[in-house]
């Protein structure tokens, strides 16, 4: 019988799924390619505009990043945020997917724009 780790053992980040300990592979590759699109985004904005762009760019980026990393943190808001306050949590998994739609939304307009679609 196989010894089980022990609940407070850290985890290393491990990107193949099914070897051992990686239990929390899913994860690590929404991290790894969240944070790997981020970093394109901030680049290219650089590239094009050196750090007037990229200062405007990093909060938005910051935001949906943690929202994907941390998504379980924040489905269990609850509080005033607005009116009417929150009473009960999100749904963990419709909070990643909405921030991985909002970080992927300017990718669907760039075939567009390659294209000289759109001036």
């Amino acid at each position: 019988m196989m010894a089980r780790p022990r609940a407070d053992a850290r985890r290393i980040p491990c990107f193949v799924p099914g070897r051992a300990g990686c239990e929390n592979a899913p994860m690590d590759v929404n991290r790894g390619l969240s944070g790997l699109i981020a970093l394109g985004y901030l680049a290219a904005a650089w590239r094009e505009a050196r750090a007037a762009s990229a200062v405007w760019v990093v909060p938005p980026l910051a935001l949906l990043v943690w929202l994907i990393w941390h998504a379980e943190t924040a489905a269990a808001f609850t509080g005033a945020v607005g009116l009417p306050p929150l009473r009960r949590a999100s749904p963990t998994g419709l909070v990643r997917a909405l921030a991985w739609a909002l970080l992927l939304a300017p990718l669907a307009g760039m075939p567009a724009g390659a294209l000289g679609a759109g001036a």
